[in-house]
């Protein structure tokens, strides 16, 4: 073999070994009750990532002022939110749930969320 070859080889095989590129994702929002426009503080906030954001799930919660934010590191040429599924549980309150049909270009989707007190 020679070694002109044997070096354009090596390229080849460095060329077709490319890695896409890590992009970071930031998923963030707020938490408030409806009627009384309060933070609704400590609510658990779930994510079920779709595959091509790396699938599987994350969960966080909100801070006093009924913010969350979370992130995620993925490999992709092209970032797209769509199917980010979002669900917020909080006691005393009903459930909520989002399934984005953002592209999140710019790394980031806002989700917000208003939650219906329950009586009791």
């Amino acid at each position: 073999m020679t070694r002109a070859f044997a070096l354009l080889t090596a390229v080849t095989l460095l060329a077709g070994c490319e890695r896409t590129p890590e992009v970071v994702l930031r998923l963030q929002g707020t938490v408030i009750s409806i009627g009384y426009a309060k933070p609704v503080k400590n609510a658990e906030v779930q994510i079920e990532w779709p595959k091509e954001l790396g699938g599987g799930s994350s969960t966080t919660k909100t801070d006093a002022e009924g913010h969350y934010a979370i992130g995620r590191t993925v490999r992709t040429r092209e970032l797209d939110c769509k199917g980010v599924v979002i669900t917020v549980h909080a006691d005393g309150f009903a459930s909520a749930y989002n399934q984005s049909n953002e592209d999140c270009a710019a790394g980031h989707l806002t989700a917000d969320f208003k939650l219906f007190p329950l009586p009791g």
